[in-house]
């Protein structure tokens, strides 16, 4: 059994899950700071970061009271295990941090769990996907902008990352962030411009131009960091065959190693 599930208690018992109303009507990531709170969000950092939830019909909430607790139980620990490192290595590209990835998207399921019933009788979000895996992205992203502002963690050294990770890192990080999510949620995450917009409450026009300036920079920095590891090309044991130039990294394919240690 990995950590991540015993983290949530998959060998033992889960707490009951709150079954109604699914969604507070605050915001959708468990309720929005208070004026002057030190871990409101920076509106330069995050644009378009303040959601509303959807409602949930009284239908669909009632239909789903009566579902026996070993069965969202077993449900909620599959899609935990299924899920886990994709996201948390969505949120290392996001965070530049894994150690704030790993939280926030705990910290995410966490709160998932307490609405499990009523997140996945939800239809699927934009571009037919999972819609449990879409709150709980939402949720993590907006808990690792909390945190980013109530502490700022040291990024791993390149020495503590493998040549190909750190290189990939060190580009994102030359990004602004919301260059940045623009480029991981739809590169790394495979959601459309629009459902990138929608999520970020912009227009898709102004999506596209954060994904032209991502990878541009991020291109560039590829280029720049790996000539770094491995010497030019051609140059060193190993390299890319002389006229080639650096290696590109496929960021649809390249995922941040999304475990410690060896484990999930």
């Amino acid at each position: 059994m990995s950590t991540v599930a015993q983290r949530f208690g998959a060998d033992g018992e889960f707490a009951e899950p709150e079954r109604a109303p699914a969604f507070p009507h605050t915001d959708e990531y468990g309720g929005a700071p208070e004026p002057g709170d030190p871990g409101a969000i920076d509106h330069d950092a995050w644009t378009g970061a303040e959601y509303e939830a959807p409602p949930i019909s009284g239908a669909v909430v009632q239909q789903h009271r009566t579902l026996p607790h070993g069965e969202l139980r077993a449900d909620f620990g599959a899609h935990l295990e299924t899920h886990y490192p994709r996201l948390v290595a969505q949120l290392y590209a996001i965070t530049l941090n894994p150690h704030d990835a790993h939280d926030a998207v705990q910290d995410a399921y966490s709160r998932a769990w307490r609405r499990w019933a009523a997140l996945r009788a939800e239809p699927s979000g934009p571009d037919h996907e999972d819609a449990a895996v879409g709150w709980v992205r939402r949720v993590a992203i907006r808990t690792s902008m909390r945190g980013r502002i109530l502490r700022r963690r040291r990024r791993p050294s390149p020495e503590e990352t493998d040549p190909r990770t750190g290189a990939l890192l060190e580009a994102l990080g030359r990004l602004a962030p919301v260059d940045r999510r623009a480029v991981v949620l739809h590169h790394m995450a495979g959601l459309s411009t629009g459902a990138v917009a929608e999520l970020e409450r912009v227009t898709e026009h102004e999506v596209r131009r954060r994904l032209v300036r991502g990878r541009e920079v991020v291109t560039e920095g590829m280029a720049e960091v790996l000539e770094e590891i491995i010497g030019p090309a051609g140059g060193a044991v190993g390299g890319p065959p002389p006229g080639h130039g650096a290696p590109q990294y496929d960021l649809r394919g390249g995922y941040p190693p999304a475990t410690e240690g060896g484990r999930v």
